[in-house]
Order: C-alpha cells, then structure tokens, then sequence
C-alpha cells in the first residue's frame, strides 16, 4: 500500500499572477485544498520538497497530510501544473477526503513473470492497452502498483479485467464491461501494426505539404504581382507621368 506523505504548507495572503509568480522565486509553489463540503483553502508549499516527491513515484494515488500552521488535512493530489518544456511545477490541486473515504484512483499496472510466457519465449510482443486501472478503493489501503502474471500466456491471448487479481477491498472501476487489459501479439500483428502508423504518418505529410505548397504558391503569386507594379511604376516616371502612390495596374489589366 502507499506510505502516507507529510507536506508542511504555508497560508496564501494574496492571490493573482503576480503574487503566484513572486512566490516561485522564492523556491514556493502554489497550491489549492478543495472538497469535502468546504471552503478551499490556498497556501504555498517548498518546490525541493514536492519535487523530491513527484519524482519518488505514486504521488498522484498518494494520501499527503498537509501541514498547515499546526492543521493537518488529508489529501489526495489531483493535478499538478508544470509550464512547457519544464519539470518544475507551478501548481498543485489537493482534495480533500476523510480517513476511510471511498476513491477512484488510478493504479499503474506491472507485468511479472515474463519468462514463463511460452508467447515472449517464441518472440511475442506484449501490447498494453491500460497503463493504468482505474480502481475504488479505501483512502487509508491505496495500493502502489497492479501485479499481473504473464504466466502461461501464449501469442494470440488476451488479459482481461476479470482475470486479474485485486488488492482486498479494491473493485474496478469501471464494472459494465469485462475489458482487455494487455495481449501478446506476434511478429506480424506487429508488422501490421507498425505499417498502419507508417501510412497514417505518411497521409499526414502529405496533406501538410499540400497545404505549406497552397501557401507557398499564394506568396509567389503575390510576390510577382507585386513586382509588376513596381516596374509599371518606374516605366511611367520614365516616361514623365506622375504616378500616384496608390496608382498601378489591376489585376486584370497588367502592364504590357
């Protein structure tokens, strides 16, 4: 089960961008406390620390105890913001929820026992369909991870839902179906899979360079056009007629 995490917080004064953005030069990120039928709270919490964190793993189905001027609250993380091209997070949302409540996590899964797999021995590839389960399940008994036994899985089989084991007091999520989970495919499927992406890559550039080529063409059209009025321009001040700056051929009558 995941180990509960303890977060010490500080009070928000001020809120807006600007109060946010001085908060993270001084090594703090933002962060909101929500739910369970109260007023949210916004307070400030040490980036090293919730990075330290974030980068241990299981953060987002973690319970975290956040410690705010002596008042602890129980919390699930729920969306933590990071700006692009950074692994620094800006923002962090945390929902309240009592000792024993009921919550829809999302727990990665773990494939063991690859070697007792005849499908792999003969050269198969596990396709994962879920990363994840969505499970219901008790605040305080959050598992980390979903083992699931590859044992006795030959080419052609599926995982579904209803062969996998469980944690006790943990039920999907999702109950009106009896979903695949991962399958171990051959060389061909394989094959076939990766042709696929090639002709949907290959469709895919193919319409955007028909659309760069659209435009390409459109601004060598206008920049031809726009010399014609240059040298139409500088044919009449040689010939003595004053031309308006606004005066030139149209479209349909060029200088000939």
């Amino acid at each position: 089960m995941s180990e509960q995490l303890t977060l010490p917080a500080e009070a928000r004064e001020r809120a807006g961008k600007g109060a946010s953005r001085a908060l993270r030069r001084d090594g703090r990120v933002p962060a909101v406390i929500y739910g369970d039928k109260k007023e949210p709270l916004s307070v400030h919490v040490e980036e090293k620390l919730l990075t330290k964190m974030l980068s241990g793993g299981h953060f987002m189905n973690t319970v975290v105890m956040i410690d705010a001027k002596g008042k602890k609250h129980r919390t699930l993380p729920k969306d933590v913001q990071f700006p692009p091209a950074s692994s620094r997070p800006i923002h962090v949302d945390f929902l309240r929820i009592g000792e024993h409540s009921k919550l829809t996590v999302a727990i990665p899964v773990r494939f063991d026992d690859e070697e007792e797999s005849p499908g792999i021995k003969r050269g198969g590839v596990l396709n994962v369909v879920r990363h994840e389960l969505e499970l219901v399940c008790d605040a305080a008994h959050i598992p980390d991870e979903i083992h699931i036994s590859l044992a006795g899985l030959d080419i052609g089989d599926s995982i579904h839902i209803s062969a996998v084991t469980l944690p006790e007091g943990t039920k999907s999520a999702i109950d009106d179906r009896d979903f695949t989970v991962a399958t171990l495919v051959g060389h061909l499927t394989v094959f076939l899979l990766l042709l696929a992406c090639l002709v949907a890559l290959a469709f895919t550039l193919l319409t955007l360079f028909d659309q760069v080529s659209g435009k390409l063409r459109e601004l060598l059209e206008q920049l031809a056009w726009d010399q014609t009025k240059v040298v139409w321009k500088i044919k009449l001040h040689l010939l003595g007629v004053p031309v308006p700056s606004s005066y030139g051929p149209t479209a349909d009558e060029p200088f000939q």
